[in-house]
């Protein structure tokens, strides 16, 4: 928790809103108006600017006042807007879709590493939106070849080169730890308990990865290393890894990403209630506006957090899953129960 002074208002300067219009008047009326205690506002303390709160600051100007409780953050001008962005979304008066893809956009020029599901999460949005928002900013061609994700921990974006030669690793010397597979290939304990387990089931291990496992026909295979530091590997192994081809080996070119299918924004059912009067203007309103924020994620096959997972914690981490989607269930058939009581 920040600690919350008493600012004078004529020191503050406007902030960089993700807002179209800055300042709703009508919002602003009803604020002024509210006999509530108003949350603090928060302030880029390097400049004065209103990070959050433009609405609060506008109505405690029409009541008069002349100082106003306050927060300060000390960071980056970048960090200050994803602040922004991230507290207009979960509570005070709702971003339109419009404004939160416009953050997005602003976002991905300021924080480029920024992962898709970090934009993402921070802006309300869909990763696959973000991930076209991010097309059009940089173009198809350009891609880094890593970025941060929510946890803050650099990835690579894509993890095609570390599967495949886990899978020659895995062909190669069936019986090799997976351990020994991780650190050969440079991949996770997790990565490679997935591909192992892929394998036994006969299912494609790369997951839909954009290059084949088995170079095309005259492609040369460029050498493939384990990461610097890897101890411990057997030359079995290490001849394996040794013969996997590199992503971008040889003149062919790359085959095309598979076009995926259009996905629905997660959760639309939250911007319904960000415009409900009773939640917005009420303190146990916004309460619920920000638990269910905090507490609503979007999970994908794809998410590189699960590839974390230590093997031997998988069976902890899918029941942790499964208890989550228990209580929600349970919440949700006693919810639904209520509504039809009160209906």
């Amino acid at each position: 928790m920040r600690p919350v002074e008493l600012i004078e208002i004529d020191t503050l300067q406007p902030g960089d809103s993700p807002r179209f219009r800055e300042v709703d008047e009508e919002h602003v009326r009803r604020l002024a108006e509210s006999e509530a205690d108003l949350p603090p506002i928060l302030v880029h303390r390097s400049s004065m600017r209103v990070i959050d709160g433009a609405h609060r600051l506008s109505a405690a100007r029409r009541k008069g006042e002349r100082t106003i409780a306050a927060e300060f953050f000390d960071g980056t001008d970048a960090a200050a807007y994803i602040l922004g962005v991230q507290a207009n979304v979960a509570h005070g008066l709702p971003l339109s879709l419009a404004e939160r893809k416009a953050a997005a956009r602003r976002i991905v020029e300021l924080r480029p590493e920024l992962a898709d599901r970090a934009v993402a999460r921070t802006c309300g949005l869909a990763a696959s939106t973000v991930g076209g928002i991010r097309r059009e900013v940089v173009g198809e061609g350009a891609r880094a070849a890593a970025r941060v994700g929510q946890d803050g921990r650099l990835r690579p974006v894509d993890g095609g080169e570390g599967r495949r030669r886990a899978v020659a690793v895995i062909r190669a010397s069936p019986d090799a730890s997976l351990r020994e597979i991780a650190q050969a290939a440079g991949v996770s304990l997790g990565t490679a308990h997935d591909i192992r387990a892929r394998l036994d089931r006969g299912e494609d291990p790369l997951r839909g990865a954009a290059t084949p496992v088995v170079p095309p026909a005259g492609q040369s295979a460029a050498p493939a290393i384990a990461p610097s530091g890897v101890s411990g590997v057997s030359p079995v192994v290490a001849r394996a890894v040794a013969a996997v081809p590199r992503i971008g080996a040889g003149p062919g070119p790359r085959p095309a990403r598979a076009a995926r299918p259009a996905k629905a924004e997660p959760f639309a059912g939250l911007e319904s209630l960000r415009r409900d009067p009773s939640l917005r203007f009420t303190d146990h309103g916004r309460a619920l506006l920000v638990w269910l924020h905090r507490r609503l994620v979007v999970v994908g096959e794809a998410d590189r957090e699960l590839d974390q997972i230590p093997a031997h914690l998988l069976p902890v981490v899918a029941e942790l899953a499964q208890e989550c989607a228990d209580s929600w269930h349970r919440l949700s058939v006693e919810l639904q129960c209520r509504a039809r009581q009160t209906g």
